[in-house]
């Protein structure tokens, strides 16, 4: 604050750098980047990650709404969709969810089109939903949100119909197969691999 008071009260530079040192007092982080968001609509998406990291949904939905509507970039909107597509369905607001999905699709970004698979997903059309995860896996040589999404599928079904697409694909990811390991075989940390952060069904 004191090296850029000269210009604070009117630099949106200024006001977002002195927000970022402040981000454990939540009313005055927002207070700053708010009205730094106000010339440059940009920042509203970092007040929406802001509160989404805090799962302040409410807010962090407003303020993404914000930069959808006076943001003109659109990529930057199809980053956000995925949590508005979840945030509106978890609402009973399946239309704006959809709409937001389709929008972030038509972006064609990895994450507009993933935002427009869950959308599928979640609403029960999983047809459509392996077509978009595997358009991901087409236009970013991708294949994990696409083997991700089958191996959901058939925990929550018990349907097989999506075995085949998987298992023609755990080659590429594990070219060496799937290695069985306990922890007498590991002598230091391991170089490689998938960190795992949290305990699901899909672990046993």
């Amino acid at each position: 604050q004191e090296m850029y008071k000269l210009v604070l009260p009117y630099a949106t530079y200024a006001m977002a750098a002195v927000a970022d040192t402040i981000q454990d007092q939540p009313d005055r982080y927002e207070e700053l980047m708010a009205r730094a968001a106000a010339p440059d609509p940009a920042r509203y998406y970092n007040l929406g990650e802001y509160f989404q990291t805090r799962q302040m949904d409410d807010k962090a939905a407003m303020y993404f709404e914000k930069g959808n509507e006076l943001c003109s970039d659109s990529v930057s909107a199809s980053y956000h969709a995925s949590f508005l597509v979840k945030y509106y369905l978890k609402k009973g607001e399946t239309q704006k969810a959809q709409s937001v999905a389709d929008e972030a699709a038509e972006v064609y970004s990895s994450v507009g089109l993933e935002a427009k698979a869950e959308f599928l997903e979640a609403t029960g059309k999983y047809a459509e939903a392996f077509d978009w995860y595997a358009k991901v896996e087409d236009r970013y040589s991708d294949s994990s949100p696409l083997m991700a999404f089958c191996l959901r599928y058939k925990a929550k079904t018990g349907d097989t119909q999506f075995d085949a697409e998987l298992n023609g694909r755990v080659p590429k990811l594990f070219p060496k197969g799937v290695e069985k390991a306990s922890l007498t075989d590991f002598q230091s940390a391991p170089v490689d691999g998938v960190l795992i952060k949290e305990e699901t069904d899909l672990l046993t």
